[in-house]
């Protein structure tokens, strides 16, 4: 699985499961109560990121 996370976007590439076990990772470092856009935001440099397991 891979993502990359630019100043407006972020592109997830992977099976679905994956996808959903990243974003739900994603959910419990960052918390529940921040939109997507506002984390790709908040990213400095666009790169690729690995799975976060």
């Amino acid at each position: 699985m891979k993502c990359y996370v630019s100043e407006n976007q972020i592109r997830l590439v992977g099976k679905a499961w994956e996808i959903k076990r990243y974003l739900q990772q994603l959910l419990t470092q960052v918390g529940h109560d921040i939109k997507l856009s506002e984390y790709a935001h908040s990213m400095q440099t666009p790169q690729p990121h690995r799975s976060l397991s």
